[in-house]
Order: C-alpha cells, then sequence, then structure tokens
C-alpha cells in the first residue's frame, strides 16, 4: 500500500450516518513467522458511534491485481483505550470489496488517483 505504520489513512466517506473521521493505517506483515494483517485504527467521529450507527468508507490498494471482483474479511471491534479493552467484536464477511481496474466504485469524492492498478 505504500504506507507506513501510522500514516493517516487516505478515504472517501459515502452513505454514512457520520461527517468525519480520521484513520491512521498499520500494515500487517507477510513473514512466515508472525503474519500479522493489516490494521486500520479509526478515531475523532463527528459524531457518537452507537451499534446502529452505518459506517461506509472506501481507500485504494495496489496489491492483489484482479481483473475479477473480489472481497477480503473484515473483523471489526472497539476499543476503550483507559482499559485496553477489546469489545463489539463483529465478523464481516465482504468487508472490503477490491474492484478491478475496469469497474468504477460506487462513489469517488475526487481523492483518489485513477492510475492505481487496483482500488
Amino acid at each position: 500500500m505504500g504506507y507506513k505504520a501510522g500514516d493517516s489513512l487516505v478515504f472517501d466517506l459515502f452513505e454514512s450516518q457520520i461527517a468525519s473521521m480520521t484513520c491512521n493505517v498499520y500494515p500487517g506483515t507477510a513473514s512466515a513467522s508472525y503474519k500479522q494483517p493489516t490494521k486500520i485504527v479509526c478515531s475523532n467521529f463527528a459524531t457518537t458511534i452507537a451499534t446502529t450507527t452505518l459506517l461506509k468508507f472506501g481507500f485504494w490498494v495496489v496489491n492483489p491485481s484482479t481483473n475479477v471482483g473480489m472481497a477480503i474479511p473484515v473483523q471489526v471491534y472497539a476499543y476503550d483505550q483507559p482499559t485496553a479493552r477489546k469489545f463489539v467484536w463483529s465478523i464481516v464477511e465482504a468487508g472490503i470489496r477490491v474492484l478491478p481496474v475496469t469497474t468504477t466504485p460506487i462513489s469517488d469524492l475526487g481523492n483518489f488517483a485513477s492510475s492505481n492498478p487496483v482500488r
């Protein structure tokens, strides 16, 4: 992705019940010993997040290259920093859709360069 640990993630919010938030990315490792997944940590939500809050955001990835649409499963949870407690766990089977270059995104607010090989 070209991101370093803690970099701000460039993304678009769409069809969401919040107007703004910030997200940082922490790339995982492909090492056979560790195999840590990439983490995207979002905070500073414009409104209070509840279990019924709808939040959709899109971002670009370069790898894997594909000519068919596919989805990557995602684990979503809330994190209480003072107690270091993770709660409200959910596994979203098709959490991240990876679209071929020939597919137009649902909504693009102009934050992305269209020359990347995969969205």
